[in-house]
């Protein structure tokens, strides 16, 4: 596969797309693509098709994908075979069929992994056949959903006045109906949900479901109607404790203070960035552990720690190393815009001596002294 990245201009020219199809790679590298505004008679995205793609780390702002005769998706209204990864949305999505925060239709080995929609699905019709979602309008056979989560809200209608094969589904992630091997994985929908119409209207807070399978995955009870899935239905109160979110990873992938979980892999302005040890006071000649602490969130591989007494410490893989000599040792820790100096003493704390009248050998006493930033918990 062909590459694309975005630069910082914002700008790219899209190779192997053909007929408004695209194949390939797209790295938009977290930049925006912002004030996009499309209205289309035909199907509506920023790709008409994606066949074979990987499409990652996009974020789209501020936009608005309109068809006013087909279908619609911020990516694209079809995708078959393709990765969506580290996708963030926040758009006005309109169409006369099925619409989708990521894409319209996914079909064929397409998944979705750590992406998010905020904005509206709007599919307001007069034929039998509507699908809205915060994710994929429709989940047809062997697609998946993980790690994402819909805040925007879905409106489905139709106008359509027979009860012959009419469908309108509208989801808070994907409509997975009745096709095969359709998966819902740690995702979660806080978004408004509602489909109406004279006959056959559901609304479903993750999806209207047959033959999938929806795992570890929660939606907000008071936004949805007509509701389907109990078991995943949650309270808010519920949906702001971590502890309500079975098997997911808070550590590496989630982030939660005093609101709903967000996906820490998008960037985020740092507050405050320090280093966590239990003692400000340090021993010479001893080795000391610590760990980073930064709000809300970020990787603390991109963290820059400046060494200002280097007469005094070692910096070096999480640990501050003193020498053989008493004062006050500096650093800086840098994250993005925020640096934060520290300060710590070094003294004497341990010493020892000994009368060498009683011995005519040499005395060697090893002191191998590591202090390690540890919670003490009721077993010591």
């Amino acid at each position: 596969m062909e590459e694309n990245k975005l630069t910082k201009s914002h700008k790219v020219v899209l190779t192997n797309r053909k007929g408004g199809n695209f194949t390939g790679v797209l790295d938009g590298d977290f930049h925006e693509i912002k004030n996009v505004n499309q209205s289309v008679s035909g199907n509506a995205g920023l790709f008409t098709r994606l066949y074979d793609a990987f499409i990652r780390n996009v974020i789209i702002t501020n936009s608005n994908f309109a068809s006013t005769s087909g279908s619609a998706g911020a990516l694209t209204y079809y995708a078959s075979n393709t990765k969506f990864e580290n996708i963030s949305v926040s758009a006005k999505i309109a169409s006369e069929a099925y619409a989708g925060g990521i894409a319209g239709y996914a079909i064929n080995n397409t998944s979705c992994e750590k992406c998010t929609f905020n904005g509206s699905i709007i599919i307001d019709t007069s034929s039998a056949y509507a699908l809205g979602a915060g994710i994929f309008g429709i989940m047809a056979t062997d697609t998946l959903v993980k790690y994402s989560y819909n805040k925007g809200s879905v409106s489905v209608s139709s106008s359509y006045s027979s009860s012959d094969n009419m469908i309108v589904f509208a989801s808070g992630i994907g409509n997975m109906s009745n096709f095969s091997n359709t998966k819902i994985v740690n995702s979660y929908n806080v978004g408004t949900v509602k489909a109406s119409g004279r006959y056959n209207c559901i609304s479903a807070g993750l999806s209207h479901i047959i033959n999938g399978e929806i795992k570890d995955s929660y939606y907000l009870e008071s936004n949805s109607i007509n509701l389907n899935y109990d078991d995943q239905r949650r309270s808010q109160s519920e949906l702001l404790n971590k502890n309500n979110f079975h098997a997911w990873n808070f550590k590496d992938t989630w982030y939660i203070d005093d609101n709903y979980p967000v996906l820490k892999i998008f960037p985020v302005e740092t507050e405050n960035v320090d280093i966590e040890l239990f003692t400000s006071v340090f021993n010479k000649n001893t080795e000391y552990v610590y760990k980073y602490n930064i709000e809300p969130y970020g990787n603390e591989d991109d963290i820059i720690i400046e060494n200002l007494t280097p007469d005094l410490i070692e910096v070096t893989d999480n640990k501050i190393i003193t020498k053989d000599k008493l004062g006050i040792a500096k650093i800086k820790v840098i994250l993005n815009d925020v640096e934060v100096e520290k300060e710590f003493e070094i003294k004497e704390i341990l010493s020892f001596d000994y009368d060498k009248g009683y011995t005519n050998k040499d005395v060697v006493i090893d002191f191998n002294l590591n202090c390690y930033q540890e919670k003490i918990t009721d077993n010591y």
